[in-house]
């Protein structure tokens, strides 16, 4: 929360100091990419004097005096994905997940028979479950592709052929 209060001090005061628009800047989002966001409502000062800029949960808006243009410039944040993953002697199931770019994603990891490890190495997760246990894993997935979990914990004679898939698009 507070780095959503410095956030906005520091689009307001980079308004102020443009002297291109009103400052009128609120945020509603949590995960605000702060130097995208920032950098957009320069470039929205810059090119629309008189107008508003507002931050919302989809992106930044400007507003025309009268109320009545609006435009989003940007997307802020993606959608929280969760997913429950059991790890079994030789796979995860589910074995694929899809997400988008930017979204933050969430897994509840757990393993049924032997201790076993995730590892998305390109997002730096490299967790490891006992069985009947549960970890949570969360990162933003922000960039897109196809990437390989492995498992990360020597689980068995079929260890090496333990993967997973994570889909970016």
């Amino acid at each position: 929360m507070q780095k959503i209060y410095l956030i906005a001090s520091l689009v307001a005061g980079l308004t102020l100091l443009s002297g291109c628009i009103q400052s009128t800047v609120e945020t509603t989002s949590e995960n605000i990419n702060t130097s995208n966001d920032i950098e957009n409502i320069v470039d929205i000062a810059s090119e629309n004097p008189g107008q508003d800029a507002m931050v919302t949960e989809t992106g930044v808006e400007i507003i025309s005096d009268d109320g009545l243009e609006e435009k989003t410039v940007t997307e802020i944040e993606g959608n929280v994905k969760e997913f429950n993953i059991v790890a079994t002697q030789y796979n995860y199931e589910p074995s694929t997940i899809t997400v988008n770019e930017g979204d933050t994603v969430i897994i509840n990891f757990t393993s049924t028979d032997v201790e076993h490890g995730i590892s998305i190495s390109e997002f730096g997760v490299s967790e490891v479950v006992s069985p009947g246990e549960i970890t949570k894993i969360e990162f933003i997935a922000d960039k897109s592709g196809t990437y390989t979990m492995s498992c990360n914990v020597y689980c068995g004679s079929g260890h090496s052929s333990m993967e997973g898939t994570l889909i970016v698009e």
